[in-house]
């Protein structure tokens, strides 16, 4: 459980800097406030949990705080909306735990294992 924690966190952090890996140099440092991670469950369950726990490993590696903002509903599509609408500045990232499932899903299983087919 805890590596997926810390996969779980790896790949937000290689995401955060893929994203401003291209930004011109006379910006400000990335990040330069806190961080908004919107997650589509309720406060208090597993996903909130997780979500904390990667939120803190990612404070202590950016060195700066990352809020985690809980907008349940609508199967996860009012979490969706709120990071769509948000500004495009990296500050606002969505976190669901669906991808991760099918990430590790995939990288346990090739194409075709789970299906019959070669193996």
């Amino acid at each position: 459980m805890t590596s997926l924690f810390i996969t779980t966190a790896r790949m937000l952090t290689i995401g955060l800097l893929m994203a401003f890996a291209g930004s011109a140099p006379a910006q400000q440092a990335y990040p330069s406030k806190p961080i908004r991670l919107v997650m589509p469950f309720s406060p208090g369950s597993g996903g909130d949990v997780m979500a904390r726990i990667i939120a803190h490993k990612l404070n202590e590696s950016l060195g700066q705080s990352l809020v985690v903002d809980s907008r349940q509903g609508g199967s996860g599509i009012i979490a969706t909306d709120a990071v769509a609408k948000a500004a495009a500045d990296g500050y606002s990232i969505p976190f669901d735990l669906i991808g991760i499932a099918i990430g590790r899903a995939q990288a346990q299983y090739p194409m075709g294992t789970m299906l019959g087919g070669a193996k």
